[in-house]
């Protein structure tokens, strides 16, 4: 197989094919989310999985730079609005946390219940795009390793995530209050009785990632560790990098008590990959019918492994999604962002029978 990094663009210089590439993503984009979201209307009712794909989407409403009051309200009213259409309700939330100084959110979140039922789901977005602060403070903070057991303090010490990943999900227990309320998404599940019956956790890539440390989080304060205690927890994540070691996969499996992890893995996604396999993500194209594509990071992937391996472990649970190469695109980075894209997962959501089916027959045990 030829190294897809020497494939060359023709005699085009790499700026005008990033720009020619960009612009094909966009349009892609674009039509994919409206093609799955015209199928979604037709639907009567969404699965479970499908719904969690869409609150995703979602979450990646507003948190740009123009954060003034005026905006934030019409982006509150916008994911209320798209939340409502689904018969279900926003009750916690959206909020949007800003760092010093800086203009673009690095984390939003945001709590619907079910209309008719008593139960929730906590929807975490992912990375924005924007932010420095989301790149270099929570995804690629991978080189040290620290404990959970501020987290949850009946972990063992060595059940130990990324600095990043736990800097993330310490933004959601200490800095995010709900701008009505004032409270913390961990202080009004606490705060409600009944609780509810089942509450689902879900996010996408960076709030994939923080999925399994935060539901941790939450089982320790709503059910004192033991799962379904009072209330079922029920993880479900899209695109998610690799959390932790083999010590905190452990006692996550324990945790989870039975409960299934849904992991949803494009099969053409390079961040499932991380942080558990450079040459994952090194030859993930390289297979036929999909690329060749030019200009693979090499150096960047490189910088990105140094020093962690052996460190980071795969959670075993994943539900792996068959994906769809892009041939429209020459940059193999352009490929990668697609097939990472919280849209891309949401088309291969739609209508995937296999996947219902393993869903269907998890549910039976909770």
């Amino acid at each position: 197989m030829e190294n897809q990094n020497n494939n060359s663009p023709g005699d085009k210089p790499k700026e005008e094919v990033s720009e020619m590439d960009l612009k094909k993503l966009q349009e892609n984009i674009h039509n994919e989310l409206k093609i799955a979201r015209n199928v979604l209307s037709q639907k009567s009712s969404l699965t479970l999985p499908e719904l969690a794909a869409l609150f995703n989407n979602i979450a990646y409403t507003g948190g740009g730079i123009d954060h003034t009051d005026y905006e934030r309200k019409q982006w509150t009213k916008q994911i209320d609005n798209a939340v409502s259409a689904q018969g279900w309700e926003v009750v916690w939330g959206p909020a949007w946390h800003y760092p010093d100084m800086v203009s673009e959110s690095d984390a939003c979140m945001f709590i619907a219940k079910a209309k008719q039922e008593q139960k929730m789901m906590v929807v975490i977005r992912g990375t924005n795009p924007y932010s420095l602060s989301s790149w270099f403070s929570q995804d690629f903070d991978t080189g040290v390793m620290e404990s959970i057991r501020d987290l949850d303090p009946a972990a063992p010490e060595n059940a130990t995530i990324a600095r990043g990943t736990h800097i993330g999900t310490r933004i959601l227990l200490n800095e995010l209050p709900d701008p009505v309320t004032k409270k913390s998404a961990g202080e009004f599940l606490d705060s409600l009785s009944p609780k509810p019956s089942i509450i689902y956790i879900t996010g996408h890539s960076l709030g994939a990632t923080i999925t399994p440390p935060y539901f941790l989080y939450l089982n320790y304060l709503l059910n004192a560790g033991k799962n379904g205690d009072q209330s079922t927890l029920v993880p479900l994540s899209f695109a998610g990098l690799t959390p932790g070691g083999k010590n905190f996969n452990r006692y996550f499996e324990q945790m989870l008590d039975g409960i299934p992890y849904f992991r949803f893995v494009n099969s053409l996604d390079i961040a499932p990959f991380c942080w558990w396999s450079k040459q994952g993500v090194l030859t993930i194209y390289d297979h036929e019918g999909c690329g060749p594509f030019y200009g693979r990071p090499d150096i960047i992937i490189d910088e990105l492994f140094h020093g962690i391996e052996g460190k980071y472990e795969e959670i075993k649970d994943k539900f792996l999604l068959s994906g769809r190469c892009e041939h429209s695109y020459e940059l193999w980075e352009t490929e990668a962002l697609h097939q990472h894209h919280v849209a891309t997962y949401l088309s291969l959501i739609i209508n995937n029978k296999k996947l219902q089916e393993k869903w269907d027959e998890s549910i039976k045990r909770f």
